[in-house]
């Protein structure tokens, strides 16, 4: 992992001060990773980048806080230390909830949670950048868009090929599934409808993560949250109807 920590840190420092958020850290990723290593399943959600909200202007590390003085450590891995704890602690700290508490009726179906709900502890991750920005992704120039991703992008194949998760949740627009990279992708499929929303599809691919070792991508067109199209009670019926259909579960 010391080395995915360094490309993000990398990733953070180059980033332009203009849409950086500041003060801020590099996020690799949000939950306990030491549990979800230990899951039955292993569950990650992915989304773009991070919230700016991660980081409040009024009190910046008030959900990282035992990495408030990340930038100020000179000894590597210590600093890559505090800023792991700060990560693997988020979700019993101060996590952003009124966002990622829209992916727990998801989780569930999967017996997954990031807050130790179920039998499975998910962690969430970001297929475009490590770097919290200000504009939010979106509304950042396409010139932007493209130096953040360059490198993380490839950070975060990186990172899914060391965790080794069995299913990853995307819910995200449907152009940037064009950049997984992993070997035998195969060919995305419907796999659930809901009776009211035939123009929402589950779809499903796999491919593989590591060499042996393959991982089941779910995907949901993306609203303002993730699967932000599905009530509370639609998102729970995502992982048992899957039951089955998927390579891992």
């Amino acid at each position: 992992m010391d080395n995915l920590f360094l490309a993000a840190e990398n990733a953070h420092a180059s980033a332009s001060a203009a849409i950086r958020v500041s003060p801020s850290m590099p996020v690799l990723y949000f939950g306990d990773l030491e549990k979800y290593r230990q899951s039955p399943l292993r569950v990650v959600t992915t989304a773009l980048n991070p919230s700016r909200v991660e980081f409040p202007s009024a009190s910046p590390f008030q959900r990282f806080p035992s990495a408030a003085k990340w930038a100020q450590i000179e000894v590597p891995n210590a600093r890559r230390k505090a800023v792991q704890t700060a990560l693997n602690w988020y979700f019993y700290v101060s996590p952003y909830r009124r966002w990622f508490d829209t992916l727990e009726p998801v989780l569930a179906g999967f017996g997954a949670s990031f807050y130790g709900h179920g039998t499975n502890c998910a962690l969430h991750t970001d297929l475009l950048s490590p770097v919290a920005t200000d504009p939010t992704w979106r509304k950042l120039s396409e010139e932007d868009r493209d130096a953040l991703a360059l490198s993380g992008v490839k950070i975060w194949h990186g990172l899914i090929a060391e965790i080794r998760p069995h299913i990853v949740l995307l819910s995200v627009a449907a152009e940037h599934l064009a950049r997984l990279e992993f070997r035998n992708l195969t060919r995305w499929s419907v796999r659930m409808t809901m009776a009211e929303k035939p123009r929402l599809p589950i779809m499903a691919a796999s491919a593989e993560t590591t060499s042996g070792t393959f991982t089941d991508f779910v995907f949901a067109r993306a609203a303002q949250t993730p699967f932000g199209h599905f009530s509370n009670a639609e998102k729970r019926l995502i992982g048992p109807e899957l039951r089955g259909l998927l390579r891992n579960w």
